[in-house]
């Protein structure tokens, strides 16, 4: 997802290179950083002003400030890697809700619109079962994947539980949202073994006297979910 002025806030989707600790440049990833660069990002996690390293002077103060740079590069791509369920790449339950919670209150604020959709992979306990349990990880893979490819960089792709998945969809009504996951689930059905998702969407509603929280949304989408699958299995 990114931030306002551009920056990713989101947790990187591929696995970064090891960094490296050199005494002269810090990376991010495989990129390494400037002076003015590394002395923004200490400031930052330091909580000091830019004008207080000054005070970090000479030979020694500088290979001090490399190294320091360097360890918060560390945190910060493992809290990126941490962010992220082992399996699928989508991003962890907890960590997932901290984000859409966030994005509720944002759009809230700018009185935008925005859809979470609560999304189940169809029939993994008969694969499970019937191929092994391998055979239902990759479902599980296919399924993120091409959620993560159909949707927007900036929209949440969160694994909710063990074959749920949450996706927000900010901007987007929910007909916008449903014709997203329908090139979602035909993308899936025209793979080997045709795959099959179903589907439950909620829309916020900006009225913050009707309350509308993230755990009320959520459950809306659950809802939606169980009863689309009630419907169909009704005909």
């Amino acid at each position: 997802m990114a931030s306002r002025d551009g920056r990713s806030t989101a947790p990187a989707r591929t696995a970064q290179g090891r960094a490296q600790l050199v005494p002269d440049e810090a990376m991010v990833g495989d990129t390494p950083l400037g002076h003015a660069a590394r002395r923004e990002i200490l400031s930052a996690t330091l909580g000091i002003p830019d004008a207080a390293l000054d005070e970090l002077g000479g030979p020694a103060g500088e290979q001090l400030l490399d190294r320091l740079v360097d360890l918060a590069s560390r945190v910060r791509r493992l809290e990126a890697e941490a962010a992220l369920d082992d399996l699928t790449g989508a991003l962890r339950r907890g960590v997932g809700m901290r984000l859409l919670a966030a994005e509720v209150d944002r759009v809230r604020r700018a009185e935008g619109r925005l859809v979470v959709a609560f999304v189940d992979v169809d029939g993994l306990k008969q694969v499970n079962d019937g191929d092994g349990h391998a055979a239902g990880d990759r479902l599980l893979q296919t399924v993120s994947q091409t959620l993560r490819r159909r949707l927007r960089s900036y929209d949440l792709v969160i694994r909710y539980g063990g074959d749920e998945f949450l996706c927000t969809m900010t901007g987007a009504g929910l007909e916008e949202a449903r014709a997203k996951l329908a090139l979602v689930a035909a993308e899936l059905r025209s793979l080997p073994g045709g795959p099959q998702i179903s589907a439950g969407l909620a829309e916020l509603d900006g009225d913050p006297e009707l309350h509308d929280t993230v755990a009320t949304l959520v459950a809306r989408a659950d809802a939606a979910l169980y009863h689309g699958r009630e419907q169909r299995l009704a005909r």
